[in-house]
């Protein structure tokens, strides 16, 4: 299993998996799929339209109109949707696997459309054969698209943000620190990343654990502008139930009930 290292918005490194050779593999099938049916449905709806309208389809401009919108979609299918779709195409996302910058940082248009068009050389023009050894020996599981826009793909968790950052809270808590409405849902999920990585004995050393709740510990206080004498983990712990508790509260108050309760 490969890990990739990525930074975060608040500083601190977090390691994915690496979206394995078959992960993509299986999504680049889902996604010729798609394509396939698409064009099959774009043909038989121009063979309906042509000879439903027929002189409308005698010259030139109905074969450009036909052209047209079974190329472009199939040309451009893979940059469309990772541009409006945050790095996934329909096969990636039923893979649940994800395009991400090697820093941490959002990908941006320009990253989508360099990796897109080396994709169209070392993938399309030669059948995969370069991208396969490319993401075997890279380390990282990048392609050649990947290594000129630094970018990978990454396993995503099989849950949505809401239920990863969800921690049960007790009847008439009151936060702690109420700053907490400052942080985002990305950010308190990466705490619950830092919270799970802490329990994992058998993957991360002791040192490291330290040093990962230690630094997000600091990146938080300072993002919240509070300090602390309570240990890393505990005053993770009491962040994370009090993001909840305000989230609880922001959503009753606005629609009268919280999905998860």
């Amino acid at each position: 299993m490969q890990l990739v290292r990525i930074r975060t918005a608040q500083n601190v490194d977090v390691e994915y998996e690496v979206a394995s050779i078959g992960d993509r593999i299986v999504a680049a099938v889902l996604d010729m799929v798609i394509v396939l049916l698409y064009v099959l449905a774009i043909i038989l709806l121009w063979v309906f339209v042509a000879t439903t309208f027929e002189p409308t389809f005698s010259d030139g401009f109905g074969v450009v109109l036909i052209i047209v919108t079974l190329a472009v979609p199939t040309m451009f299918y893979h940059l469309i949707f990772e541009v409006f779709n945050n790095g996934q195409s329909l096969g990636k996302k039923i893979r649940k696997i994800r395009v991400v910058k090697i820093d941490g940082s959002q990908p941006s248009i320009g990253s989508y459309i360099l990796r897109w068009l080396i994709r169209l050389i070392e993938v399309d023009l030669m059948s995969g054969a370069v991208a396969l050894v490319a993401i075997l020996i890279s380390g990282k599981g990048q392609r050649l698209g990947d290594m000129a826009a630094k970018t990978t793909v990454i396993r995503l968790i099989g849950h949505n943000l809401d239920d990863t950052i969800f921690t049960p809270i007790e009847a008439g808590y009151v936060p702690v620190f109420p700053q907490v409405s400052q942080l985002t849902d990305q950010d308190v999920s990466t705490i619950k990343e830092v919270l799970d990585v802490s329990t994992n004995r058998k993957t991360y050393s002791k040192e490291t654990q330290q040093e990962l709740l230690d630094k997000t510990k600091s990146s938080i206080q300072n993002r919240l502008d509070v300090q602390s004498d309570l240990p890393p983990q505990d005053f993770l712990s009491t962040v994370l139930k009090d993001y909840n508790a305000v989230k609880w509260k922001r959503s009753t108050m606005g629609s009268g009930s919280f999905r998860h309760l």
